[in-house]
């Protein structure tokens, strides 16, 4: 009678944690991503496309978390700037630059790369190549946030 009592003990243990487990889980519509996002403005970094695109992404299922292995995706940024030309119209010089990325994504339950390819934005401001390749970025956010809905949304 003791081991069966012992062994009832363990079951309802079990099925507790199991309960507080998927009580504690995620939202089903949630997906959990890990991002790495390397970037750089010129030869600096260049933070901000991650922030961005964390806010670009907000409103939405993703949620990002510092744990690789926890996360539903692996996305992978490596970006960089590259100053293409200036031009004077009406008085006006205008600057053009160009923001290249590339892009992986990567499922991490069935460790397939879903996604890989590069994007390349240009960019335009009337002060110098930075702010133009900083124009640059923000549209690269918003491209690379419209790519994430697209393939991972529309997957799941």
């Amino acid at each position: 009678m003791n081991k069966i009592l012992k062994l009832s003990l363990a079951i309802a243990a079990i099925l507790l944690l199991a309960s507080f487990v998927n009580n504690n889980k995620s939202s089903d519509s949630e997906v959990t991503c890990y991002l790495l996002c390397k970037a750089d403005l010129f030869g600096e970094p260049y933070t901000k496309l991650e922030k961005d695109l964390k806010k670009e992404l907000s409103s939405t299922e993703f949620v990002f978390t510092k744990d690789s292995i926890s996360a539903d995706y692996v996305i992978r940024i490596e970006a960089t700037t590259r100053e293409y030309n200036h031009d004077t119209i009406a008085e006006t010089k205008i600057y053009c630059a160009y923001v290249d990325a590339t892009l992986s994504i990567d499922e991490t339950a069935t460790r397939k790369r879903i996604y890989d390819n590069e994007i390349t934005v240009k960019g335009t401001h009337t002060l110098n190549f930075k702010e133009a390749a900083r124009n640059g970025y923000q549209q690269m956010s918003k491209e690379i946030g419209d790519v994430l809905k697209n393939k991972i949304l529309k997957d799941e």
